[in-house]
């Protein structure tokens, strides 16, 4: 049993990819300080994405009452090898 719902990284992923703003493909590299509060099994949650570096972003989870269910505290993306637009190559 997960502790958050596998689905909600996956899409906070695909949100990122809106974020990084560029034609590159960007892949999660790395994750490091984080914390899971509680476990959630919320129909609804809502997550805050704010970018502190360069291609690094901090995440933050909440469930429907505003109480922290998990953080992030660095995501760090890297391109996965694109050159430009229409050089993109499928992942699989």
């Amino acid at each position: 049993r997960f502790h958050l719902p596998p689905a909600l990284l996956d899409s906070l992923l695909h949100g990122l990819s809106y974020l990084a703003c560029s034609e590159a493909v960007w892949l999660p590299f790395s994750l490091s300080d984080v914390a899971v509060y509680a476990r959630s099994n919320e129909p609804l949650l809502r997550a805050h994405l704010r970018r502190t570096e360069d291609q690094t972003y901090t995440v933050e989870v909440w469930n429907s009452r505003g109480v922290p269910v998990a953080r992030i505290g660095a995501l760090r993306l890297q391109a996965a090898g694109a050159t430009g637009p229409g050089h993109a190559r499928h992942l699989y």
